[in-house]
């Protein structure tokens, strides 16, 4: 077995707080003053899928993302129950060959995920669900968050046992029999890796990528950054996959090899999408972004991160 730490860590597999502690704290913290705290999950579409409760919500289901900044209400009629306090119309944009979608914030939420607390949370609530985000990934999807919880734990995911393992960053100590550790860089809260390359024709092209849990594809390349990055001599036309805009749409073709940190693979799927659907949306807040690195790719590891602890 293998492990990668990015700032994080790599490992190749081939109770209820009290109403006291959540009015008296703010943020995401573990209830009752826990250190660590493990969730189950499940993986579709090779999309990370944790059990969520807001407020006195019954389960809901969310895809966990490492990019997204809020937590997203993808299906509005999952709380439509919820006495949910709304405060301003939002217009949200992202990947993909759709427009933008309207939304409205609510604030002063609880989240609860296994022991996970976070109070007092802005919440976005998407108008419809038009992302129909349930139809693409085969079970009910009713949101998507990831970014607070990886900045506020040390996260390690581990898709052989399919368990989440949140730690407080004080309390973990990296030990190097723990798996090979690798920097990674914080920019618009996404996780960007630099030790990434394309091998192909005798020569290596170092690329960087965001390691996005919220993609399940193995590698997305974005070639509008680099005129390097040829696409492959026999390429497929497909829906790649979908972003917060829409569908995405490009080409599938195989990399001879990549390397990530020490492990190298052979003959791996890679998504080019068009510019439409991908590159020039990011462009202008990502211009040394070469891509995304997926879940395809990360399940093959057992995968720590912790952003909070700067290596």
């Amino acid at each position: 077995m293998f492990v990668i730490f990015f700032g994080l860590l790599l490992c190749w597999q081939g109770g209820v707080a009290g109403n006291d502690e959540l009015s008296e704290r703010y943020g995401y913290f573990i209830a009752n003053n826990r250190k660590q705290t493990r969730i189950p999950f499940q993986l579709h579409s090779n999309l990370i899928i944790v059990p969520v409760q807001i407020n006195n919500s019954d389960t809901l289901h969310f895809i966990l993302d490492t990019g997204v900044s809020s937590v997203i209400i993808t299906d509005p009629t999952a709380i439509r129950r919820q006495p949910l306090r709304f405060t301003r119309k939002v217009k949200l944009t992202g990947a993909g060959e759709g427009g933008q979608l309207m939304a409205s914030v609510a604030i002063d939420n609880l989240l609860m995920m296994g022991h996970m607390r976070a109070t007092h949370q802005n919440i976005v609530v998407l108008d419809d669900d038009i992302l129909r985000l349930s139809e693409y990934v085969g079970v009910p999807i009713h949101g998507i968050f990831g970014y607070e919880v990886f900045n506020n734990f040390v996260v390690t995911i581990d898709f052989q046992r399919r368990e989440l393992v949140l730690n407080t960053p004080k309390n973990y100590r990296y030990r190097r029999s723990h798996g090979s550790r690798y920097p990674i860089a914080i920019q618009d809260t996404k996780p960007y890796t630099d030790v990434m390359a394309l091998l192909e024709g005798g020569k290596t092209l170092p690329i960087r990528v965001v390691i996005d849990t919220g993609a399940g594809h193995a590698l997305l390349i974005n070639r509008s950054n680099g005129d390097d990055i040829r696409l492959p001599d026999k390429v497929i036309r497909a829906q790649l996959g979908r972003g917060l805009s829409g569908v995405i749409n490009g080409n599938l073709g195989r990399i001879e090899k990549i390397r990530l940190g020490n492990f190298e693979m052979d003959n791996v799927v890679a998504s080019f999408p068009d510019s439409a659907s991908f590159g020039l949306k990011i462009a202008e807040h990502a211009a040394e972004r070469n891509g995304n690195l997926g879940c395809e790719i990360l399940r093959r590891f057992r995968v720590v991160l912790p952003v909070t602890i700067r290596y």
